[in-house]
C-alpha cells in the first residue's frame, strides 16, 4: 500500500519552501559585478546587511522543507520503478546533494552580513563572496542528475505526464549549460549574466509542475512499472 498521505503532504512542503524561497526574493539585492572591486563587494554587504540575513533565513527554512519533499519524491518515483528503485535512489541523492550545496551557499552570505556590522577586510570579504557564487554554480550539477532522471522516468512509465518529461530534458540541459559558468568571468554564463535568469525561473517551473503533479497522482495505480519483465517498454 501506497504513502498516498506521505507522498501528499511531502508535495505540499514542496510548496511551502517555494513559498519561501519566494519571500526571500523580495528580500534580494543588486549583486556586486561579476567583476567588482574589493571595495564594492564590502560596500555591497555592509548597505545591505539586515536585508541579507533575512534572505538567508527564509532560504535556509526553504532547503528544510524541500528535504522533506524529496523524500516522498524518491518514493513516488520508486513505485514506478516496480521491484527496483535504482532511478529513484539516484533522484533522491542527487536532490539532496542539491540542497546540501544550496544550504552551503547561504554560509558565505551569512558570514559575511554578520561581519559587515564591524567591518570587513576587502580581500576577505571578496575570496567569501566568490565561494558562494561558485558553490551556486556548483549546484547546477547534482539538479541536473535530479532533474534528467525524473525525466527519463516520466517518458518509460508516466509516473508524471510526458509533458513534465520533455520539460525535465530541457531544464535539466539548461543547468548543464549553467554549469559551464564557473569557468566565466564575464558574458551570459557568468555571475548575474541572462543565462542565469532563464535557469532558475525554468528550474520554479519544474518544482511546481511536478509538485501539482504529485498531489494529482497520489495514490494513483502504475500499470507500467520500469522494473516489471513484461512492462513492454524497451
Amino acid at each position: 500500500m501506497r504513502g498516498v498521505t506521505w507522498e501528499r503532504w511531502s508535495a505540499v512542503s514542496g510548496l511551502g519552501a517555494l513559498a519561501l524561497a519566494g519571500a526571500a526574493v523580495v528580500f534580494e539585492r543588486s549583486t556586486p559585478d561579476p567583476n567588482p572591486s574589493a571595495a564594492e563587494v564590502v560596500d555591497f554587504y555592509v548597505a545591505n546587511r539586515s536585508a541579507l540575513l533575512v534572505q538567508s533565513l527564509l532560504f535556509v527554512l526553504s532547503a528544510g522543507l524541500l528535504l522533506w519533499f524529496v523524500a516522498g519524491l524518491r518514493g513516488y518515483l520508486a513505485h514506478a520503478e516496480g521491484h527496483t528503485d535504482r532511478v529513484a535512489s539516484i533522484v533522491y541523492a542527487s536532490g539532496i546533494a542539491w540542497i546540501t550545496v544550496e544550504l552551503a551557499v547561504q554560509a558565505p552570505q551569512i558570514a559575511l552580513a554578520r561581519a559587515a556590522a564591524g567591518g570587513l577586510d576587502q580581500q576577505v570579504a571578496v575570496v567569501v563572496n566568490d565561494v558562494g557564487l561558485a558553490l551556486a554554480t556548483i549546484a547546477d550539477v547534482p539538479v541536473t542528475v535530479m532533474v534528467a532522471c525524473v525525466g527519463v522516468l516520466s517518458l518509460r512509465t508516466r509516473v508524471f505526464p510526458v509533458w513534465v518529461g520533455w520539460l525535465s530534458m530541457v531544464v535539466a540541459a539548461l543547468h548543464l549549460v549553467a554549469w559551464f559558468g564557473v569557468t566565466a568571468d564575464s558574458g551570459p554564463l557568468a555571475p548575474g549574466g541572462w543565462v542565469t535568469f532563464v535557469v532558475y525561473p525554468a528550474f520554479v517551473l519544474w518544482l511546481v509542475a511536478v509538485m501539482v503533479a504529485m498531489l494529482r497522482g497520489s495514490g494513483r495505480a502504475f500499470t507500467t512499472p520500469l522494473g516489471a519483465p513484461d512492462s513492454g517498454r524497451g
